[in-house]
């Protein structure tokens, strides 16, 4: 009814808390190899892109986030305008806005944790990289 209230606001953290939780529950304590890859590939096309495109990309995704991203659904149903003729699964869009916001702001809680996948990722990225 009132999308800027205070109620929706807690809901908008609800619903991204149980995501968060069927993600977690389905990998068991393990990391998700899927979530590094998505990671490794978001921290390789960021490399090519300037930081004012990188946040247009992250603010798209948050934006599109706000109505909740089916990151437990490897279907590719979601496009950005930012990254036109592409289409993203709901926890490859995750693991970009993760991503792009630890490149602009590492304290930022994104809502989302990948802090695990993310420094997989990093590592083979930097190793990658030599």
């Amino acid at each position: 009814m009132d999308p800027d209230s205070r109620a929706a606001e807690k809901a908008k953290e609800a619903r991204g808390a149980i995501a968060s939780r069927g993600f977690r529950i389905q990998s068991i304590g393990r990391d998700r190899p899927d979530a590094v890859m998505f990671c490794l590939a978001a921290l390789e096309e960021f490399e090519q892109l300037p930081s004012e495109e990188i946040l247009a990309v992250v603010s798209e995704i948050a934006a599109l986030g706000q109505t909740g991203l089916a990151v437990n659904d490897p279907a590719r149903k979601y496009e950005l305008k930012s990254l036109p003729g592409r289409q993203f699964g709901g926890l490859q869009l995750v693991a970009m806005m993760y991503v792009g916001f630890k490149g602009i702001n590492p304290s930022a809680d994104v809502g989302f944790d990948l802090s695990k996948e993310y420094e997989q990722a990093l590592a083979l990225y930097q190793a990658k990289k030599g």
